[in-house]
């Protein structure tokens, strides 16, 4: 029994982390330990059961999340070569995936990531070159918009076939030239990041 790995969970822990029979969902309330679970299972696995750390895909919500489970694994493991393991936040894994397997869906290696503010700046400079007055029409607005649409998936195309009302005309009218342009420049967006990896997987068996 590893009894270094479960001698500091209780229970109801210890149970969720040597389960191995397949798909498991834990659900706790703050504090309760997840991310002591969550680290004791990946030092589990591969201390015990003994998979590769290649085989290990952990993803958090933020970049602090993913450092304290890198130092946490890294001490249970009494090891700081953790390379191996895929781990980090969403955004950070899908670029590191894009990185690699992006050529597949025509996405070039060296991409450019565009944060928030150079969104932003895109949108603006769209909307000078269509004449709209950002003061009847919020770029912030229009960037929420745009990347509401992407986080379901709904490309420039289809996006138009459902705007109605004016601002949403609007919208339509600024996504595919911001697309475009994203193209242009070699460059990704936060929300690309994410929906271009789903169209990866989904066409490229090879890729998941």
């Amino acid at each position: 029994m590893p009894t270094d790995i479960l001698d500091q969970l209780n229970p109801v822990q210890r149970e969720a982390v040597l389960y191995s029979k397949g798909p498991e969902l834990v659900v706790a309330g703050p504090g309760s330990g997840k991310t002591r679970v969550l680290t004791h299972k990946i030092a589990y696995l591969v201390k015990e059961l003994g998979y590769n750390p290649s085989q290990i895909l952990a993803v958090t919500f933020t970049n602090k999340a993913a450092l304290e489970i890198k130092i946490r694994v890294s001490h249970l493991l009494n090891s700081s070569n953790l390379t191996g393991i895929w781990m980090g936040t969403f955004h950070g894994i899908c670029a590191r995936i894009l990185r690699t397997h992006g050529k597949l869906i025509g996405v070039s290696s060296h991409y450019t990531i565009f944060d928030d503010n150079d969104s932003k700046s895109l949108i603006k400079s769209i909307m000078k070159e269509l004449k709209m007055d950002p003061q009847k029409t919020s770029p912030a607005s229009v960037s929420t918009n745009i990347a509401s649409a992407k986080s379901e998936l709904v490309d420039p195309a289809s996006f138009s076939k459902y705007a109605y009302g004016p601002f949403l005309e609007k919208v339509a009218e600024i996504y595919p030239l911001y697309q475009k342009s994203l193209k242009e420049q070699n460059a990704l967006d936060f929300d690309d990041l994410i929906c271009k990896v789903v169209r990866l997987f989904r066409e490229n068996a090879d890729a998941r």
